[in-house]
């Protein structure tokens, strides 16, 4: 997790500089250190390594969702970007990078839903993900 933390891009999100890759196994070990390092436990309150993890992947998901790797139109995850920023995608989408940010950003979802009259945002890039893997990715016999 450390060593993760220390590679984070703590302005953009994600790991490193341009070009930039989504990293969705990167994430999610953030997300498993960040649930086994529950803070709100005594013991567990000098562990400040947890809640750095959250704070990483939340960005890092945030800045993703909202940049232009994500295709905001069509639904689904472009390659990588070619800046650090996650502005300017690298036009081709790959059925693992897709199958991969789901779970990433379901699990991300269910830990920051409060308010349940409202659809978080990872909620949305989950279904949209979805929705364009199966409608475009999906071959007429079933398979991808």
């Amino acid at each position: 997790m450390y060593e993760l933390l220390k590679s984070a891009d703590r302005r953009h999100g994600g790991f490193g500089g341009a070009p930039k890759f989504p990293h969705p196994m990167d994430v999610r070990v953030l997300l498993r250190c960040w649930k086994r390092f529950d803070t709100s436990t005594p013991a567990a309150q000098s562990s400040r390594g947890a809640d750095e993890a959250l704070d990483v992947l939340t960005l890092t998901l945030d800045k993703m969702a909202r940049g232009g790797i994500y295709d905001h139109l069509g639904g689904g995850f472009h390659r990588y970007s070619t800046d650090a920023r996650w502005l300017v995608p690298h036009f081709e989408k790959m059925l693992y990078d897709n199958a991969l940010l789901v779970p990433a950003y379901l699990e991300l979802g269910q830990v920051l839903r409060i308010d349940e009259s409202t659809e978080p945002l990872p909620f949305v890039v989950v279904r949209e993900t979805l929705d364009y893997v199966l409608r475009e990715m999906q071959q007429s016999e079933g398979g991808f």
